[in-house]
């Protein structure tokens, strides 16, 4: 994930530049990668999850085969927060995804033989310049139209949207990435299944996660101690929910999150074993003097986009409240509100259908997590009222370096808007899941499958181990609008929809500018390889971080010569920064 400077550039393109810079509230930058669920669609199907994945992801590319590849040069997979840069020789296996996970591909398994069995044609070599004998028959990614990226992560198809400054616009890039994704599905001849969830109930697990850009400037543990709280406390309002406790779902109960029983610490590099609360992998895909990428593995998927909404929205939004806060100074009051144990609450609150379970503050007190939610909330509007305070004082105009201009623009502008419907959004299904839990089901996606099969069990006379409920609990998730409840219910209009999703509010600058740019360079013949942060052209890697990304149109992104992307951009390079120690 990366961002265009936001510093302004004269005579910069229209639409490049945000109005409002990041210290506003909604001006974070976000983006989301989602891993399926993949299995055959018919008993007897032959062929292992890595074939499946390669079948549907070849599929794909071999329909489109002028989409580039990725381009791996500014990954940075084993670069931690506290520690540097891991070794590459004790690395797990798992955490090297910064490399064409084909060349891993067991050399006593003829991978293109077994993709025969399935009567797949190679996909053609890929990429607008190479030829068969420069890039793997098989394609294990590719980069997608509109400037995300579509890919083979282990044993699962992965999908990961392009930047967006807003959370409808997040939402609509998600649903394009899953559109592609059931594309890819027909054109594989619907010999898979694909699901939208997070566990197999025998003990695995596969991510969704979230991308916040954040400052550097601010004490990283500081704002983990903090950020944890919201972190264990979100699960109430947007959890997936699920059937079975423990990794294995050995316990035959209900729950209200998929990914807490696999939290097993608090901070970590690792996303695939031992996972931690908190990501500490320091991989910026953007200007890493300046920005982190807040990596967050601890997402459910949601089927229900409101629950999306209220998951990201309120992410953002107290990452923006941490922000300030840290940079001015933690009070004890402040610290107070981390808790004692996260990596234990986070897993008693999900096993909590009630609500009524309490966490144990630093400060002393047991509230519960829709109190804390409460809280997190609270901090958030406090933070709000005092950065408009400090917009409504001239003496600090200037500390905000922002003209008096830029204030009046703020109070009547569409995103100050935005920000007050989610505050009280936000506020609303809080209320609503403390006086009626089935009131928030129209919002809340574990509320909605909760009520689901609990009706489902009452009419079957059963407990909770029928298995009967777990294939309902199952079909949920399905990708195929015909198959799944949920987007049954969602076809019928049983969830709210998403506030500003309307094709007519959302605008192509609530992408990012450098994700437009991505898009463009997609349909450049000259390009072979495209990134977060850089672009491929014949044997040299170009930053897409570079000051002339705002110089010029998409027009000239799209048909750029090679001479002129090197005379618009800089030469990538791989940038090295300070630990937070």
């Amino acid at each position: 994930m990366a961002e265009e400077t936001e510093t302004t550039v004269q005579n910069a393109v229209p639409g490049s530049q945000r109005e409002f810079p990041s210290s506003f509230p909604g001006s974070m930058l976000l983006g989301m990668e989602s891993e399926l669920g993949i299995m055959p669609a018919q008993a007897g199907t032959r062929g292992s999850e890595v074939t499946a994945c390669l079948d549907l992801l070849n599929s794909y590319a071999n329909a489109y085969p002028k989409l580039p590849s990725w381009c791996y040069a500014a990954e940075t997979p084993l670069r931690d927060i506290f520690m540097g840069d891991l070794d590459r020789r004790v690395a797990d296996p798992s955490q090297l995804t910064d490399y064409d996970p084909t060349l891993d591909l067991d050399p006593n398994v003829d991978m293109e033989a077994e993709l025969a069995k399935l009567d797949l044609p190679l996909a053609p070599c890929g990429g607008h310049q190479e030829s068969a004998a420069q890039r793997p028959a098989l394609r294990s990614n590719v980069v997608t139209t509109n400037g995300g990226r579509f890919y083979v992560d282990h044993a699962h198809p992965e999908v990961s949207t392009p930047e967006c400054w807003t959370v409808p616009a997040l939402i609509q890039e998600h649903q394009k990435m899953l559109s592609m994704v059931r594309e890819a599905q027909a054109l594989a001849g619907n010999r898979w299944r694909l699901f939208g969830n997070n566990v197999d109930g025998k003990g695995s697990t596969w991510g969704h996660h979230e991308n916040y850009r954040i400052s550097r400037e601010v004490d990283f543990g500081d704002l983990a101690a903090l950020f944890a709280g919201h972190l264990v406390s979100r699960q109430v309002y947007c959890g997936a929910g699920r059937l079975g406790v423990g990794s294995a779902g050995a316990v035959k109960n209900f729950q209200i999150s998929q990914r807490a029983d696999y939290v097993e610490c608090l901070t970590g590099l690792q996303t695939t074993f031992n996972r931690p609360l908190i990501n500490t992998r320091d991989e910026a895909h953007d200007d890493a003097s300046k920005w982190r990428r807040l990596h967050v593995i601890v997402g459910d998927f949601n089927q229900v986009d409101y629950s999306t909404y209220l998951r990201v929205g309120s992410t953002s939004l107290v990452l923006w409240a941490l922000e300030r806060r840290c940079l001015r100074g933690l009070t004890l009051e402040d610290e107070g509100m981390a808790l004692v144990d996260a990596v234990l609450e986070v897993q008693k609150i999900s096993h909590d259908t009630t609500l009524t379970a309490s966490v144990e503050l630093r400060g002393g007190q047991s509230v519960t997590a829709l109190e804390l939610a409460g809280d997190y909330l609270q901090m958030v509007a406090e933070e709000l009222a005092s950065f408009e305070a400090e917009l409504n004082n001239s003496a600090n105009v200037d500390s905000l370096n922002v003209a008096q201009t830029v204030k009046e623009r703020w109070l009547n502008s569409a995103q100050r808007q935005s920000v007050q419907q989610f505050m009280a959004d936000w506020e609303q299904v809080l209320a609503d899941l403390g006086r009626d839990l089935w009131s928030a089901a129209d919002r809340v996606e574990w509320v909605a499958k909760y009520q689901l099969l609990e009706r489902a069990r009452q009419r079957y006379q059963s407990d909770w181990s029928d298995p009967r409920l777990f294939a309902l609990d199952l079909a949920w998730a399905d990708l195929n609008p015909q198959s799944s409840p949920a987007l049954k219910l969602a076809a019928r209009g049983s969830f709210r929809p998403v506030p500003g999703m309307s094709e007519e509010n959302l605008l192509g600058s609530d992408l990012s500018w450098r994700a437009q740019v991505r898009s463009a360079l997609v349909e450049n013949p000259v390009v072979s390889e495209v990134g977060w942060a850089v672009v491929r052209v014949g044997n040299l890697v170009l930053s897409l971080l570079s000051a002339g990304l705002e110089q010029h149109p998409l027009e000239f992104w799209r048909s750029a010569s090679p001479t002129e992307l090197v005379q618009a951009l800089v030469p990538y390079q791989n940038q090295l920064v300070e630990l937070s120690i």
